[in-house]
């Protein structure tokens, strides 16, 4: 049986129909996710580092190589490589990593498995008592809490029951390092004037700003304010775990299994439904089966959007 993981939890939030394909279709889409891809090589340079005590960037290089070719295809004897208008992008979030994080798995125990009968993920950083994780980024979340915050507390929950049954202890702190996957031109930015800071703007995020070069109500400080320049490559989010994220994961897990186990369930009745004797019997399982996993899925987002708002008023 497929194992759950914390990404398939994140589509039972946003995309129901993508959590679903993971447990009934043999045929999965590849499509070149640059930042998926980048990550994964990026992994592979901590694995390493985590073997060897070698910290060597080309074994990122290795796998991107096997990567072109994993999305590489040959149709009616031509050459398609669907993934070509995304290596630069790889290759830059490699970089910009090696450059700014590099420091990180040298801290401690770096990419360690969590994996139980219905469960799959890593962590990628056990330093003395904390769990460091860290993030590809576009840019770092200006109200995190309300962006990313489900997806972030999922993986929360997750280390901290993880940790907890590992050492029997909750970690000291999950730290979340959001990570720009491309350095930006816009640095220092209160020590430039506004016309400069508007040509970094333009240049960085691909946007005309001239209404803002005659609009004396947008200042230098309002600028800033509006395009968040960063001044470096790398945010954390600190949070401290309590006890109240044990029962939660234990809440979600039990809902994430009960969802996927009758998924697999429904497999059955879609073969049922093709022998005519039991079409009727057949269509009221499903239907029974359907409002079962809809009822499901709306307990498990209400759970994590209350649990969310716990967070809100805290950190608000």
């Amino acid at each position: 049986m497929r194992k759950l993981s914390a990404s398939s939890l994140k589509d039972l939030l946003n995309d129901y129909h993508r959590f679903e394909s993971r447990f009934t279709s043999c045929i999965q889409l590849k499509k070149f996710n640059p930042a998926y891809v980048s990550g994964q090589c990026l992994h592979s340079v901590a694995e390493h580092y985590a073997n060897t005590g070698e910290l060597n960037k080309q074994v990122a290089y290795d796998m991107l190589e096997n990567k072109k070719w994993e999305f590489t295809i040959i149709i009616d004897g031509e050459i398609e490589r669907t993934r070509e208008p995304y290596i630069d992008e790889c290759i830059e979030a490699i970089e910009n990593w090696i450059e700014n994080m590099s420091w990180i798995i040298q801290q401690g125990n770096p990419e360690v498995k969590i994996e139980d009968d219905n469960f799959t993920w890593f962590i990628d950083l056990i330093k003395n008592d904390e769990i460091w994780d860290w993030k590809f980024v576009n840019s770092y979340n200006k109200a995190w809490m309300f962006d990313s915050m489900p997806w972030y507390l999922i993986q929360w929950a997750l280390y901290t029951r993880w940790y907890n049954n590992t050492y029997w202890k909750l970690p000291t702190a999950i730290k979340f390092i959001e990570i720009l996957k491309k350095n930006t031109a816009i640095t220092e930015p209160w020590y430039n004037t506004k016309e400069k800071i508007i040509s970094l703007i333009e240049e960085d995020k691909w946007i005309n700003l001239d209404g803002a070069r005659i609009d004396r109500k947008i200042t230098r400080e309002k600028l800033i304010e509006m395009y968040q320049p960063k001044d470096k490559q790398y945010s954390i989010i600190d949070i401290i775990p309590d006890q109240s994220l044990l029962q939660f994961w234990e809440d979600i897990l039990s809902l994430g299994i009960k969802i996927r186990n009758k998924i697999i369930d429904s497999e059955e009745i879609r073969n049922r439904m093709k022998q005519e004797d039991n079409i009727d019997v057949a269509i009221s399982d499903a239907n029974s089966i359907s409002d079962y996993i809809s009822f499901q899925v709306a307990k498990f987002q209400k759970l994590v959007n209350l649990f969310c708002s716990k967070y809100n008023e805290l950190y608000n």
